[in-house]
């Protein structure tokens, strides 16, 4: 740990903060990593506020998004309105186009917001926060097991062999992940 990050972690819980650490992934995954899923069931939800902290990432830069949930883990059981236990990763914006420029035309940009429900009435007035509406929907749930590192061969086997072989078809909408308590 101290070779790879410069410092040890008693010195890191000390400091009490990620800034200037640069994280990697557990586990680097294959773009062509095909795992075994279980089948999805389909669950009609309704409507969903979500309010959290929000990030922009290519595809490359998602490997931040860890330490994006180490910034929000202060704010569960602490924003005004929040409902239930559940954390929420939520995508949104995903777009095959840069937001500055068209350097890659294959490159994958998204809105990634952790955080959590809340209320329809509930007012977010703190800057850092931000939140999203997602209405009613039909959505197929696929449940991930094992070590969050291997979250992202899940959802590449989800978009790249199991949608493709079915017969449901994404619409144009955020797409998100749930949390129980004991994530």
């Amino acid at each position: 740990f101290r070779d790879h990050f410069a410092i040890t972690p008693d010195d890191l819980r000390r400091r009490g903060h990620l800034d200037s650490l640069v994280l990697q992934e557990c586990l680097r995954m294959s773009d062509h990593m095909i795992v075994k899923i279980e089948e999805p069931r389909l669950e009609k939800r309704d409507h969903l506020r979500i309010a959290g902290l929000k990030r922009s990432y290519s595809v490359e830069s998602s490997t931040a998004i860890p330490a994006q949930w180490q910034q929000f883990i202060p704010w569960i059981d602490n924003i005004d309105g929040q409902s239930g236990y559940e954390t929420y990763g939520v995508c949104s914006n995903i777009t095959n186009d840069t937001p500055t420029s068209a350097q890659n035309d294959n490159a994958v940009y998204f809105d990634y917001i952790c955080g959590v429900a809340i209320s329809a009435t509930a007012e977010i007035t703190d800057p850092e926060l931000s939140v999203i509406d997602i209405a009613p929907q039909t959505y197929a749930v696929f449940t991930h097991r094992g070590h969050i590192s291997g979250i992202r061969a899940t959802t590449f086997t989800i978009w790249n062999d199991y949608l493709p072989k079915s017969n449901l078809r994404p619409l144009s909408a955020p797409e998100f992940e749930c949390y129980g308590r004991e994530f």
